[in-house]
């Protein structure tokens, strides 16, 4: 198994692009948001072992994603409507660390993800053969 905890959450998939419309074409661009996320993810990933960690990701694996905020609730205690789809989290978080790593996400056989509750904003991501 490995582990990553980034000090840190990702945005959702909602806030990664943005389009323009270019004349007759649309054209779509990432967002300033997800740039620096990408960016703090790759200096995250300089911190562990990446020769490792790649070849861990070249073969069929599992990953478990757990994001946690404080924001997951409401103040009255409610989940809530705003903090993001947890679903949502999954494809940038994916994207920012396989990238930069030449990793194919395609390999990834089984996702879960959750959303907690907590002081401190922070993703954990485990990865488990299969």
């Amino acid at each position: 198994m490995i582990k990553l905890v980034l000090p840190f959450i990702p945005p959702t998939s909602n806030h990664t692009q943005k389009h323009a419309l270019r004349g007759k074409r649309i054209m779509r661009y990432n967002t300033s948001t997800y740039n620096e996320f990408k960016e703090r993810v790759v200096v995250e990933l300089g911190k562990d072992n990446l020769e490792a960690f790649t070849a861990f990701l070249a073969l069929p694996h599992k990953v478990t994603i757990s994001v946690h905020s404080s924001r997951v609730l409401t103040k009255k205690g409610e989940v809530s409507k705003t903090f993001g789809d947890v679903d949502n989290f999954i494809k940038p978080l994916l994207d920012a660390i396989y990238k930069p790593l030449e990793a194919n996400d395609a390999l990834v056989m089984r996702i879960t993800a959750s959303k907690h509750q907590a002081v401190e904003e922070y993703t954990v991501i485990e990865w488990e053969s299969i």
